[in-house]
């Protein structure tokens, strides 16, 4: 395996990240430039550290973590973009969800990166710096997610509430894809 194929891994690893980066960048918030870094950077470390983690684990979780990875991911997106759309259709939220919070973007790092460890299990069988590898995937995953909280942020000045809807909508569809790729492939 070369470097391209990380590089595309890195990309296909990324666009779920960079879809959830966007819809945090569409919630208002007062320094929007500074919510987009963090979140880039958070979502980043979480892909290439699951990489890796999932790499040196290998063959001796595999199995165990194959089983239900994919609805952890799925409960998590569906969770949070449930919530945003529900906080979006009323007009005031007695709890709302602070979709900049850093426990809110964890949440979202965590449920992106799920596949990333899958991947850096499925890397255990080839002869690559993974080290290498796993910063690529994060620098990868910073960049598009850097450009899909600039995306979410105009789109958020733009719409307001709809912007909030459709980030729902978007980590719902991320969830239901996760689910279905492993379920059915």
């Amino acid at each position: 395996m070369g470097y391209l194929t990380v590089v595309l891994i890195g990309l296909s690893l990324s666009i779920d990240a960079a879809a959830a980066a966007a819809a945090s960048g569409a919630c208002e918030c007062s320094n929007k430039k500074k919510l987009g870094l963090k979140c880039a950077t958070l979502f980043a470390v979480f892909q290439g550290g699951m990489t890796l983690l999932g790499y040196l684990l290998g063959i001796f979780l595999i199995g165990f973590v194959e089983v239900f990875d994919h609805w952890i991911a799925f409960g998590l997106l569906a969770f949070i973009g449930g919530k945003m759309i529900i906080d979006a259709m009323h007009e005031e939220v007695q709890n709302p969800v602070d979709y900049t919070s850093n426990k809110v973007l964890l949440i979202l790092a965590v449920a992106t990166s799920i596949d990333a460890f899958a991947v850096g299990l499925s890397l255990t069988v080839e002869s690559i710096n993974i080290y290498l590898s796993s910063l690529i995937i994060a620098l990868i995953t910073l960049i598009m997610c850097l450009i899909g909280s600039k995306i979410g942020n105009i789109a958020g000045q733009k719409f307001e509430k709809k912007a909030l809807i459709i980030g729902g909508v978007i980590l719902i569809l991320l969830g239901i894809k996760i689910l279905v790729e492993h379920i059915f492939f």
